[in-house]
């Protein structure tokens, strides 16, 4: 049966060891007054419903709160059955040898327990039990998280304040931790060393592969990528060293004649013959880095649109040519040569004027074309 405790009020069962609230002792250490249905601990010794009247005290109540007492010699046990409510049960109760049984009274029944059987009520206090203890199971282990949470920060603020405080006498590991430690700086030293962002990496590997090849248009590549690179002094100084040589009058018409077979496959519409008037992968096409010839060839294919009857471009005089070292007796030629483009369609014709800045190889192959508007 569930009463409200008589220490401080906490709902709990009559047959609870203890009240979950404040600790305070149940099961067979309260009485109930007759006739208020109050209950109260056992060290009080009357209710205060009526306090003047004899009847309201505990050992008026006696009859529902069995005890067991020690029979003297001249008086038997026997078992007496008293009526059955929510708070009492069938005990041994002495009987004076020879004296008749005289019926007791019955309690009233509260109305809260009226009409229920005596199995419902079992039910209901196991019911209650279990509630109970799993409410108090519940708050032990809340304290105990606390409580753990609470250790746990308190030893770290401890081992901090510990470590802070520590004497070097006090903080100087043994040689293996000494060694440990030592290793582990290494690793993170070399890892530090190691770690590199991916422009450094960039700059040291166009770098390498710029002096790899030794040629003035790979220092030039570099420093286009890289204008304030790690070894961008360096590049400058070899651009220098190869920049511009004596150049003979042969060398500069073959410069020349190599241009002018670039735009001739062109006028033809000849793919074949502008395959063989460029390099393999020209160094820069129209603004694209490492151009194929098949890009090349697609550029002409684009000029021949389905309305273009005829396409011829024209060269002038040539306005400079530079001879320029990019190995031991190898050289490039860079020209630069005024030209324009007419283009015959069905409805008119049109002419646009181009600067031409071509890089001839030492094969004599066009490596690279740009072509400005004027």
């Amino acid at each position: 049966m569930i009463i409200q405790c008589p220490e401080c009020g906490h709902n709990v069962s009559d047959k609870a060891p203890m009240c979950p609230g404040c600790g305070v002792e149940i099961a067979g250490h309260i009485w109930k007054c007759p006739h208020c249905g109050t209950y109260h601990l056992d060290s009080e010794q009357s209710c205060t419903c009526q306090a003047d009247l004899p009847s309201h005290t505990r050992h008026a109540n006696e009859q529902e709160q069995p005890v067991t007492a020690q029979a003297p010699a001249d008086i038997e046990p026997a078992v007496v059955v008293q009526p059955i409510d929510e708070t009492t049960e069938a005990v041994a109760a002495p009987l004076v040898k020879n004296q008749p049984e005289t019926p007791r009274t019955a309690p009233r029944a509260s109305s809260a327990t009226n009409g229920k059987t005596g199995q419902e009520t079992q039910g209901s206090g196991r019911s209650t039990l279990i509630v109970s203890f799993l409410i108090a199971a519940l708050i032990c282990a809340t304290m105990l998280y606390f409580y753990k949470d609470a250790t746990e920060k308190n030893e770290a603020a401890k081992e901090q304040m510990a470590n802070q405080q520590a004497s070097p006498e006090e903080t100087i590991p043994d040689e293996t931790e000494q060694q440990a430690l030592e290793e582990e700086k290494t690793d993170a030293n070399k890892r530090q060393d190691e770690k590199l962002t991916t422009d450094q990496v960039a700059d040291s590997t166009d770098w390498i592969r710029a002096k790899t090849l030794g040629t003035k248009e790979s220092y030039k590549r570099y420093l286009t990528l890289h204008p304030e690179g790690k070894y961008s002094a360096q590049a400058e100084a070899a651009v220098k060293k190869l920049t511009e040589a004596p150049l003979s009058q042969a060398e500069s018409q073959k410069a020349f004649n190599s241009v002018r077979n670039f735009f001739i496959a062109i006028n033809k519409n000849d793919r074949e013959a502008l395959s063989a008037a460029v390099a393999p992968v020209l160094t820069s096409f129209e603004g694209k880095t490492a151009a194929q010839k098949s890009e090349v060839i697609q550029y002409m294919v684009d000029l021949y649109q389905a309305d273009v009857k005829n396409l011829n471009w024209h060269l002038g005089n040539v306005t400079n040519i530079k001879k320029l070292p990019i190995s031991d007796d190898r050289y490039e030629y860079e020209v630069i040569i005024p030209a324009k483009r007419v283009t015959e369609r069905e409805s008119a014709t049109s002419t646009i004027e181009y600067i031409v800045r071509a890089t001839v190889n030492p094969d004599g192959k066009v490596s690279s074309m740009k072509m400005t508007r004027k």
